[in-house]
């Protein structure tokens, strides 16, 4: 059976409609013609696969189209938008959200797109078999593109990438990796992060098959390669770090520390957001697109100025003790609060910072001291934030700064904001805007939005961040 495509979807797809049922295919656009087969499984539960697709002669004007600037465009599931035109990527995915902020709360978000759409990206994490390192297909979990070249990583990191390979294809390095098809093999994963000056690769191997001497051999001469060009700036792979990590999450802490154990360079990665320099350990999470990302906090700037110039101090603004108080809600390892209390010096007194992961909170006081931050006092705290206590927000504050993950803010958080109501602003920055409005009409009774933001700092998919400024009602 063969219909063709009707429509574009905000994630790039493709949509047809089939006996009431809208199917979804990527990389298609209306008027092509896809061939497809439905195999049911049950009464209500059947298998979508595509046979075939033929591209339409022509498509309709408003759809801008672009030539793919990454050979593995249309199989690799880390771009999905390379063959239409950026503008027009732009607006396809942000024009629903702006609509519903539209409707639902009277604000239109102001676009902010990308400084670059391609060689943006700091981490890529590659799925190595036999000599190939690849990335997963769109939806495909079971296989993966062999890829020599990531146009969306950077420079260094695919000098790092092509290190890697070319030591893989040595016969001394045969089974050095890990092998999908018997499970043989050492190396499972290379991930390689390139930071604000420096870089890492860090090897995720079975820790039972570590010692394989092909493995070594590849990790040694790994090393040995990354030591000679740690003496030439003109490399892109200076000040590249060697780090080895384990699949095995039980293995003992001092053969598998946080971040894996350094062979070669410096303990963490060197970052850059706000202004600010942090040292990032190898396992945790960074901003993956910085510059991007530094566009939606300066647009959010002159928010929280206007509101620190408003709104004096006073007890609706400082807790017990008389404090100007700055509440850093899903705060991650402090960078947001970090970079706000840069921007505004004796604004706050302390930082109250609340998280679920442990390790994170951990490294908050690390973080403030490797960007320089030595204002406010800082008191971070690990909570279950599925299951906060009652009143961990009872204390009064003068801005909450939020930035949840995917799914949000849980429930228990938002019922603790509608009933603590526990600054006068807040700065709620998300990386689903979906999810985002799902709480903003939760939070309708208790805060109102004032300016919004939409940030591309994920080209050629379908992703966004938006920062939304939200005051509390009288």
């Amino acid at each position: 059976m063969a219909l063709p495509i009707d429509r574009l979807n905000e994630r790039f797809e493709g949509e047809f409609e089939f006996k009431r049922k809208v199917f979804k295919v990527p990389y298609t656009l209306p008027g092509d013609l896809v061939q497809f087969q439905l195999r049911f499984r049950g009464p209500k539960h059947e298998r979508f696969k595509v046979l075939h697709i033929e591209a339409a002669e022509s498509y309709p004007p408003e759809v801008a189209l672009a030539d793919p600037f990454c050979a593995y465009h249309g199989r690799c599931g880390g771009c999905r938008a390379q063959h239409l035109a950026y503008d027009f990527q732009l607006k396809t995915k942000c024009n629903p959200v702006r609509e519903k902020m539209r409707a639902q709360t009277g604000v239109e978000p102001e676009l902010l797109p990308a400084p670059a759409i391609g060689g943006y990206r700091n981490r890529m994490d590659f799925v190595v078999n036999g000599s190939d390192c690849g990335l997963r297909p769109v939806g495909d979990f079971a296989n993966f593109v062999d890829i020599e070249n990531c146009g969306i990583q950077r420079d260094g990191a695919n000098a790092a990438l092509a290190l890697c390979r070319r030591l893989l294809a040595l016969p001394e390095c045969a089974g050095a990796a890990h092998q999908r098809d018997d499970h043989s093999g050492a190396l499972k994963y290379i991930t390689i992060r390139q930071g604000a000056g420096s870089g890492a690769i860090i090897l995720t191997v079975h820790a039972a098959a570590r010692e394989l001497p092909a493995y070594i051999v590849f990790r040694d001469g790994l090393q040995s390669e990354l030591a000679k060009v740690r003496e030439d700036s003109e490399s892109p792979l200076f000040e590249y770090s060697l780090i080895e990590s384990s699949t095995e999450a039980v293995e003992a802490e001092v053969s598998n520390p946080p971040g894996g154990r350094t062979l070669l360079g410096r303990d963490a990665l060197r970052e850059e957001l706000g202004g600010l320099q942090f040292d990032v350990p190898y396992d945790a999470f960074f901003q993956p697109n910085p510059p991007a990302f530094d566009r939606l906090l300066e647009a959010g700037r002159p928010w929280i100025r206007a509101e620190l110039e408003g709104a004096p101090v006073g007890d609706a603004a400082s807790d017990g003790a008389g404090e100007s108080v700055l509440i850093d809600l899903y705060s991650g390892a402090g960078v947001l609060s970090a970079v706000i209390a840069d921007w505004f010096p004796g604004a706050f007194q302390r930082i109250r910072g609340y998280e679920s992961t442990a390790s994170a909170v951990e490294r908050a006081p690390a973080n403030f001291r490797s960007a320089g931050v030595t204002e406010p006092a800082i008191d971070f705290q690990a909570v279950d934030l599925l299951a906060p206590p009652a009143d961990f927000l009872k204390d009064p504050a003068r801005l909450i700064v939020l930035d949840p993950p995917r799914a949000g803010l849980s429930p228990a958080v938002r019922e603790a904001l509608l009933r603590q109501r526990p600054a006068p602003a807040m700065l709620y920055i998300s990386c689903n805007p979906y999810s985002q409005l799902r709480d903003l009409e939760e939070l309708a009774d208790a805060y109102e939005a004032k300016h919004a933001v939409l940030a591309d700092c994920f080209p050629h998919t379908p992703h966004l961040e938006q920062a939304v400024w939200l005051v509390r009602k009288d």
